[in-house]
């Protein structure tokens, strides 16, 4: 049951990331609309450079770790239609497939060499 609880906690807390992150965008936007102002109006005797740079940072962590955990079936379909468009050199494919079916006749050729050549003494006799 402890499971199921933890399992629960979990979505809930990847629900509220997935759903604050177009806030978090916002603040960060307007807070840093605001620094650079207050940086340029006013002789402030420190930067705000570093902070708004760890906010940043926190917020490209957030914004990818939404990425990897919001995936639905319509970006996978979207996302295959793309590869598969995008695929449009399939020479390489039949290639390898060729080379690899050559190298198996070989490899059965060299395997059974006396099956062949009761072969070829039947055909002689």
């Amino acid at each position: 049951m402890s499971e199921s609880k933890t399992e629960t906690q979990a979505n809930v807390l990847r629900e509220q990331l997935i759903r604050y992150l177009p806030h978090h965008l916002a603040a960060y936007g307007v807070v840093a609309a605001l620094a650079a102002i207050i940086q340029i109006v006013s002789p402030v005797g420190f930067s705000l450079l570093k902070p708004m740079l760890f906010w940043a940072i926190f917020l490209i962590v957030h914004y990818l770790y939404v990425r990897a955990v919001n995936i639905d079936q319509e970006w996978v379909d979207e996302r295959s239609s793309t590869i598969t468009l995008n695929a449009t050199d399939l020479s390489h494919i039949d290639d390898i497939k060729q080379r690899f079916e050559e190298k198996e006749r070989e490899t059965t050729e060299v395997e059974d060499p006396g099956n062949a050549s009761q072969e070829q003494n039947g055909k002689q006799g």
